[in-house]
Formats: structure tokens, C-alpha cells, sequence
């Protein structure tokens, strides 16, 4: 399951392990951890700044304040900003004569789509 809270045992070894080199695929099958669960701890521990050998010497009250904090806030693109700024045309175009939307167009020619039964 993505995005659980693991114990302070398992973050410490995720730190050991990416401080040996190891790869995050590698460490979610070690550790039977989901890809996202390990990249949102990954996250959390590498944006304190410090060291993988640096963060293995802090105490566990000093972990906890880095490993369980809210996760870093994402960083939008520009192309996605771009196309977000798009969306508006396209919507007009959608309703010109002649053009096919999958979304006006459902499996029973009616919208919304969920009403074919």
C-alpha cells in the first residue's frame, strides 16, 4: 500500500542502504516498501540538507522530526502551467460542429458517459 508510515527502524535502514549505494528499487524489495512510500521518506530525509552518514548519527527524536514532517510540496512545471493556460480553447473547439469528443460522445451518444447502462 503507497504512502504508509513505516517505524523508525526501517527509515534508519533506508538510510543505511542509500549510504551503501543502493538503489531505490533495490531497497523497496528489501524492505517490501511501495516505490512511492520509499520516494516520499526519500524525500523527506534528503531535503534536511545533511548526509546519509550524518543522519545515521542523530538520535531517533532528531529523525523523527525529518522523516515524519509533511512531505515537500511538489514543484509545477512550466509546460504544465503552459497547457493548464490550454485548456480553455480547447474546450471552446470541442463544441465546434464536426469535431468528435470522447467525453460528449459516450458509449451511448449521451453525457454523461456513466448513464449507458
Amino acid at each position: 500500500m503507497a504512502n504508509k508510515s513505516i517505524g523508525m527502524t526501517q527509515v534508519r535502514r533506508i538510510i543505511q542502504l542509500k549510504a551503501d549505494g543502493q538503489s531505490k528499487l533495490k531497497i523497496s524489495k528489501l524492505l517490501h516498501l511501495h516505490r512511492a512510500t520509499l520516494d516520499n521518506y526519500l524525500s523527506r530525509i534528503e531535503a534536511s540538507g545533511k548526509s546519509y552518514e550524518e543522519l545515521l548519527l542523530l538520535k531517533d527524536e532528531q529523525l523523527v522530526s525529518l522523516a515524519y514532517t509533511a512531505p515537500v510540496p511538489v514543484q509545477t512545471d512550466e509546460w504544465l502551467e503552459e497547457l493548464k493556460k490550454q485548456f480553455p480553447y480547447y474546450s471552446q473547439e470541442l463544441t465546434r460542429t464536426g469535431v468528435t469528443s470522447p467525453f460528449r460522445n459516450g458509449p451511448c451518444g449521451t453525457l454523461p458517459m456513466n448513464s449507458c447502462k
